[in-house]
């Protein structure tokens, strides 16, 4: 590799972790996990089946000694702040878009705070739940710290998407100056 290749690898590198720094502080992951710890999760009602939790990854969370609110999404609580959806959407390892695709939008409530109905709450919360319960029945040992890296690995995946955008944005900018340049 060349010095001036190597050069500007290491800038586009430098400027791709401080983009992924500045992204995970934007998504507040660690602001919502704090949020979402101090939360009594037993003032809300944990119907399981109607919350598409599976009783065995409910017992499982619970016998690992993990606070069911930091696991499964309810409703209310995601009434109560839209921009949790954004906590359980990656630990279920859902990208934006796949949500937007099924119908069930979330940008607006994860980043601009625009509050749910119940039923898309409700929605919400099964989508994510069934997934989350698959993930812990796959894993019976599944600790607080591997929730976390979950959510990271999540959060790097989506932060990669707008990393990949802002570049696709910058060539096209690149090519419009040239064009027009050249038609001037």
């Amino acid at each position: 590799m060349s010095l001036e290749k190597a050069k500007k690898w290491r800038m586009d590198q430098l400027q791709r972790a401080l983009f992924f720094h500045r992204k995970f502080h934007e998504y507040g992951m660690i602001e919502l996990a704090e949020e979402l710890d101090q939360l009594k999760g037993e003032r809300y009602e944990w119907a399981l089946e109607a919350l598409g939790i599976s009783e065995i990854a409910w017992n499982i969370a619970i016998h690992r000694g993990i606070k069911p609110v930091l696991v499964f999404c309810h409703p209310d609580v995601i009434m109560e702040n839209p921009r949790r959806i954004a906590y359980y959407r990656m630990l279920a390892i859902l990208s934006q878009k796949s949500m937007q695709n099924i119908g069930l939008p979330t940008q607006k409530h994860e980043f601009e705070s625009e509050q749910l109905d119940r039923e898309k709450a409700r929605s919400l919360a099964i989508t994510f739940n069934k997934i989350i319960s698959a993930i812990v029945e796959d894993d019976p040992e599944i600790t607080v710290r591997e929730l976390d890296m979950l959510r990271a690995m999540s959060a790097g995946t989506q932060a990669d998407g707008s990393w990949r955008n802002r570049k696709g944005d910058e060539a096209e900018e690149a090519i419009k100056a040239l064009i027009k340049a050249r038609i001037r």
